[in-house]
């Protein structure tokens, strides 16, 4: 005997996860317009998701509860036009976040909170149009630079932090490093911090 009951639109639901082939079947009844999805429940023209609830014209999402237009996300709730994004919740128009909150208009953020316009940020709270953050709260149009060189990208921040590369420190550590300690950071770091000290120092 079958596990799953399927519909005419390719949707499917197994007793496995409904519990008896009476609940598979009234599972089905609740998706409109829906295609190829499975086990989701109460969703209107969606496709290809999987063991989603009450969303609204997504594609290829799993595990989302009460999104719409959503794309490719996972473990999202409550997210508005998001896009390949997991564990959100209240998001809209964001894209590539992961475990973030009440954000609007992000990209390729991890761990924020009530962020907008943001790129690149991580464990940030409330902040608007920054990119390239870490731990921020209510910063607004950060960096102060953000210069793409040939080998590291140097994003220098209001609260007089600068990043380069994955070394992340104040601007006042940064001027004191020695050489020994710069060239311990890569085989290329000296040279490179030679030529850019005298220019970032006039942010410290």
């Amino acid at each position: 005997m079958r596990d799953f009951v399927q519909d005419t639109n390719g949707n499917i639901a197994t007793v496995s996860y409904w519990g008896s082939i009476e609940a598979a079947k009234q599972a089905l009844t609740t998706l409109t317009n829906c295609y190829n999805c499975y086990n989701c429940n109460k969703c209107n023209k969606c496709n290809n998701c999987y063991n989603c609830n009450n969303c609204n014209n997504c594609n290829n999402c799993n595990n989302c509860y009460n999104c719409y237009n959503c794309n490719n996300c996972i473990k999202c709730y409550n997210c508005i036009k998001c896009y390949n994004c997991y564990n959100c919740n209240n998001c809209i128009k964001c894209y590539n976040c992961n475990n973030c909150y009440n954000c609007n208009n992000c990209n390729n953020c991890y761990n924020c909170n009530k962020c907008i316009k943001c790129y690149n940020c991580n464990n940030c709270y409330n902040c608007n149009n920054c990119y390239n953050c870490y731990n921020c709260i209510k910063c607004t149009e950060q960096p102060l630079l953000n210069a793409a060189t040939n080998l590291w990208i140097i994003t220098i921040r209001q609260d007089k932090t600068m990043r380069i590369g994955c070394q992340d420190h104040s601007l006042e550590i940064w001027m004191n490093f020695s050489d020994e300690e710069i060239n311990d950071m890569d085989d290329k770091a000296l040279e490179f911090w030679k030529f850019w000290k005298p220019i970032v120092s006039h942010f410290a």
